[in-house]
């Protein structure tokens, strides 16, 4: 058994029991020297309009893509399915069927399936179940188009 950085690696093409070995990544080997154990958690939610954006503690392994209803979302307390998701470092995006405006309340919650898409680190450890929890609505207000507000007031003015 060849040895590398004090990991141990077969040679390649050396069978051990039914498994070849694969070449290690210099990251895979850092983390393996580490002995990362430590699992990454959800940090938090934030929204401004679509896509919600779930924040978690250390990067993810982005071919790890759990199925859209692994996630709960509400909008106003009304159901919104996910209909995209997407990871990038330590973000996960879910898009959502509607666009959130301001002073929406939204909650987000993630069940841990049973598959093997769960949330996950460089190092395999995976991000445990959350309950629904707030996410933070940055939903700029909507700013009406030009010339709305004479509208309105000459309405206002011709029926009174």
């Amino acid at each position: 058994m060849a040895r590398t950085l004090g990991i141990p690696l077969f040679v390649p093409g050396e069978a051990r029991g039914t498994q070849v070995a694969q070449p290690m990544t210099k990251e895979a080997v850092a983390r393996q020297r580490r002995g990362e154990l430590i699992a990454p958690v959800f940090a938090f939610a934030l929204i401004s309009s679509n896509p919600l954006i779930l924040k978690i503690s250390e990067g993810l392994d982005a071919d790890f893509v759990p199925a859209v209803t692994d996630f709960a979302v509400l909008v106003a307390g009304i159901a919104d399915v996910v209909t995209a998701i997407s990871i990038t470092g330590d973000v996960v995006n879910l898009t959502l069927t509607t666009a959130v405006t301001q002073g929406q309340a939204v909650t987000v919650a993630y069940t841990k399936p049973a598959a093997n898409t769960r949330l996950r680190d460089l190092a395999g450890n995976e991000v445990a179940t959350f309950g629904a929890t707030t996410a933070l609505n940055y939903t700029p207000p909507v700013v009406p188009a030009a010339g709305t507000y004479a509208t309105i007031i000459s309405t206002i003015i011709a029926n009174s």
